[in-house]
């Protein structure tokens, strides 16, 4: 193998861990966290709305290869500055987010199935935030 195929192999296996972690504090948890699953719906609310397109899944598979790195670089940023100032949620919510988009192009049929449950999971966030913000606007 050469380097460039172990630091591919690297960076895949450590993606598939950070979403089967996220998969699995998500389910023992934060689907129970009402502020994780507002923040991450409003995050990938934000993100759809921005990206003109209808839903998540089709936000990561029209992103481009500038688009994502920005965008991972621009997460990863403020997800250090909010672990920093102690918004522990906030950061986590974005941490979601961003195994959500990167887990997307790994292919491997575990990675592909996690990844389709992450997606429903961001998906519940998103009505969940609607029906809070609707909520809202009727007070």
């Amino acid at each position: 193998m050469s380097k460039e195929q172990i630091s591919q192999a690297q960076y895949e296996k450590n993606i598939r861990a950070m979403l089967f972690t996220v998969l699995k504090d998500l389910n023992e948890s934060g689907a129970k966290d009402s502020e994780a699953m507002w923040l991450i719906g409003s995050l990938a609310t934000k993100m759809i709305e921005d990206s003109k397109v209808k839903n998540w899944p089709e936000l990561k598979l029209t992103i481009s290869p500038k688009g994502f790195d920005l965008t991972i670089n621009e997460l990863q940023k403020q997800i250090i500055e909010l672990q920093a100032s102690g918004k522990k949620k906030a950061a986590y919510a974005m941490q979601a987010i961003a195994v959500s988009l990167t887990s997307e192009r790994i292919k491997d049929e575990d990675t592909v199935q996690g990844n389709e449950l992450l997606n429903q999971l961001i998906a519940n966030a998103i009505a969940y935030f609607n029906q809070v913000n609707n909520k809202s606007k009727l007070n």
